[in-house]
């Protein structure tokens, strides 16, 4: 009887109880009202029309590769080498432009991972909040029980028949005897 007072006290005071028993109660409540829902979801969804569905035609637009003109390809190696750096600089500058906005990200995210943990804590306090009280309710209603009388049970009225003397136990099987122990074989040492 210690060990399930025990068991209560220490599930009684236990925040994570609370919430998991919260978290419960909470989708209890959400699933009951899923019928309903469900019923007005259906209710306000339009008819679908089978036969204009078929008769709706889409017109997908052909698509050409542009061609390629091979001629606009400059071979002076000069050119190429201002093209190339050129497109270096381009890289550069993009990549740098793009570490700025990552960091902003960064810190933007960061101050949002702040709000987000904040509001963590305070639906684990709501559910701890919730399931304290479901707890404190339904163990309320069972320390009242346990505390109001229990009716005596009736005992059996005594046998007036002497009662019956045990049935002897079978005889056990003899036991074995142990194997003799075998001495151990000696080997010879090996040879250099």
């Amino acid at each position: 009887m210690a060990i399930a007072t025990d068991i209560r006290k220490t599930l009684a005071d236990s925040t994570p109880f609370h919430a998991v028993v919260g978290a419960g109660d909470l989708a209890v409540e959400k699933i009951r009202g899923v019928p309903e829902q469900v019923a007005g979801i259906a209710a306000k969804a339009p008819k679908l029309d089978v036969a204009k569905l078929k008769a709706t035609k889409i017109d997908v637009p052909k698509f050409e590769m542009p061609k390629f003109d091979v001629s606009a390809v400059p071979t002076d190696p000069k050119v190429i080498r201002e093209k190339v750096a050129g497109t270096a600089n381009d890289v550069q500058d993009f990549a740098k432009t793009q570490y700025g906005k990552a960091r902003v990200q960064v810190e933007t995210q960061y101050g949002k991972a702040g709000d987000y943990a904040e509001r963590l804590r305070e639906i684990y306090a709501e559910l701890a909040a919730r399931g304290q009280k479901i707890v404190e309710e339904r163990l309320g209603t069972q320390d009242d029980a346990a505390a109001a009388p229990r009716p005596a049970v009736a005992q059996p009225p005594a046998a007036t028949e002497p009662a019956a003397a045990p049935a002897p136990k079978p005889a056990k099987p003899a036991a074995r005897k142990a194997p003799a122990k075998r001495p151990a074989k000696k080997t010879p040492p090996p040879a250099e």
